[in-house]
């Protein structure tokens, strides 16, 4: 008999996407598809339409409570029977050009002929971080700038693992990939081990605290204001003198208080960028002998 899946089209606007996208798969969704204005998700029976429908409502009401806009409250549901999902995913995702220099592509389509020296295959599973949204593609282009060669990264909330792998790619010497999620850690090993960079990165999952006493030169957070804000003076005091860390997951309503936040643990912006309504800040740990004059 065909398995049987319960499938959602839920509202979104692109300052909710992700945040939406998260929570659906901490709910237990197995496949997410981005379209115009909504997200598909599909759930494994015997998950209830009446529960999820009504706890996907919750979180709306949540989000629209701090300002957050959707183009509709309008939930579908309706069960399907198994199908191709590789075909479904190939329909909303392809080969997607961050730089001359990097390029995120599907295991199926194969790479042009002239592909740059960073190309990472990266497929869409039950971790963020394909390259398709904003947050990424800035990520990816401010490290870009700040890797010369031999760099010690830490990736913090890696989800696929796609910027500690550009990291090695792009010259570092090595990377720590870590989150928190079990799940976001094994696909981010999968994706180290596919892209051949296993011998240069090292993959946790569990906090900060795991990397304590490490010290590296260019962090990369691509999570969400909540996230830094707690983290923050944590990940300063990771960084050598002079290094630097790289934001995202940021909207730009948010950006007084994280330019406090940095402020505050003595972290200075170096470059702002901004995407749609996403944000990205490349900041700076000062000197030791600047901070005391």
């Amino acid at each position: 008999m065909d398995k049987i899946w319960l499938q959602m089209i839920i509202p979104v606007s692109d300052e909710t996407s992700e945040l939406v996208s998260s929570f659906l798969f901490e709910s237990g969704a197995n496949g997410v598809l981005e379209g115009e204005s909504t997200l598909t998700v599909f759930f494994p029976s015997p998950f209830s339409a009446e529960i999820l429908s009504q706890r996907v409502r919750n979180y709306l009401d949540e989000l629209q409570g701090l300002g957050l806009c959707f183009p509709s409250q309008s939930i579908l549901t309706k069960e399907i029977r198994d199908r191709d999902w590789n075909a479904e995913w190939k329909k909303s995702y392809g080969m997607t050009k961050i730089s001359d220099r990097i390029l995120i592509r599907p295991s199926w389509e194969k790479p042009p002929q002239d592909s740059p020296e960073c190309t990472i295959e990266i497929d869409p599973e039950m971790a963020f971080g394909t390259g398709t949204h904003a947050t990424t593609s800035l990520t990816l282009q401010l490290l870009e700038k700040d890797i010369h060669g031999n760099e010690r990264i830490l990736d913090f909330g890696t989800g696929t693992g796609i910027l500690a792998i550009a990291a090695v790619k792009l010259g570092a010497k090595k990377a720590i990939a870590l989150d928190i999620d079990p799940v976001a850690a094994k696909t981010a090993f999968h994706n180290v081990m596919k892209n051949n960079v296993s011998r240069q990165i090292h993959i946790f999952s569990g906090s900060l605290e795991a990397v304590a006493k490490a010290k590296f030169d260019i962090i990369v957070a691509n999570v969400n204001r909540g996230v830094i804000l707690k983290f923050l003076p944590f990940m300063s005091e990771l960084l050598d003198d002079g290094g630097k860390i790289i934001l995202s997951g940021i909207l730009d309503r948010e950006e007084t208080m994280i330019r406090d936040a940095l402020g505050t643990c003595g972290l200075q912006v170096l470059q702002l960028t901004a995407r749609d309504e996403w944000l990205a800040f490349e900041v700076e740990k000062q000197h030791r002998s600047q901070a005391i004059l």
